[in-house]
């Protein structure tokens, strides 16, 4: 659950900047956009093998797996959110005195809300999974070590006990997330 947390955390915290940074900046998108569209196309457990050459056994190869899912997700949602939104409200703005700052701020951002709900809808539903099967491949702690013990132990009530904490967890976590859209998304129309 650390992993999950921290990870997540760190993603929202690089990429919602950077893809509403990129958004209306097509070098900079240029520049990133291959990167991120790698972490969201190539299934992300094929570079596990690599994370684990790189930055050897341990949590924090299952952080910067996660991470990388998460980053990916949070840019490419918030640059599309940017991208969507009309040009006219940040002209206003700035034609009103704000700075480009001001108007990523109060403007784009606020925008970008619904669409970074979603990102860590979708990421969290993914990190779950993916912390426990990178804890799985090396970790010396979590949930993923939790079930190789139990699989070598053929203990299928402690495997199946173990999968639904999980997605319980999860599926708590999910609602929670839900929950937070709701509360600062209230000022939208249904």
């Amino acid at each position: 659950m650390q992993t999950v947390v921290a990870s997540q955390l760190l993603a929202l915290s690089i990429g919602v900047p950077l893809g509403l940074a990129s958004a209306n900046h097509s070098r900079l998108r240029a520049a990133i956009n291959p990167i991120v569209m790698t972490g969201t196309t190539v299934p992300i457990l094929v570079l596990a093998p690599f994370f684990l050459v790189w930055f050897g056994v341990g949590r924090t190869t299952s952080v910067l797996l996660v991470l990388l899912y998460g980053i990916s997700l949070f840019t490419i949602y918030s640059q599309r959110a940017g991208r969507a939104l009309s040009p006219v409200y940040a002209d206003s703005a700035r034609a009103l005195g704000a700075s480009r700052w001001r108007v990523l701020r109060d403007v784009l951002f606020p925008a970008a809300v619904p669409a970074i709900i979603g990102a860590l809808r979708v990421s969290l539903s993914g990190a779950w999974g993916l912390a426990a099967i990178a804890e799985l491949l090396g970790a010396s702690s979590g949930t993923g070590v939790m079930i190789r013990v139990l699989v070598g132990q053929f203990d299928v009530v402690g495997l199946m006990a173990v999968i639904i904490l999980i997605c319980a967890v999860a599926l708590f976590a999910d609602f929670l997330v839900f929950l937070l859209g709701r509360l600062l998304l209230r000022w939208r129309a249904e």
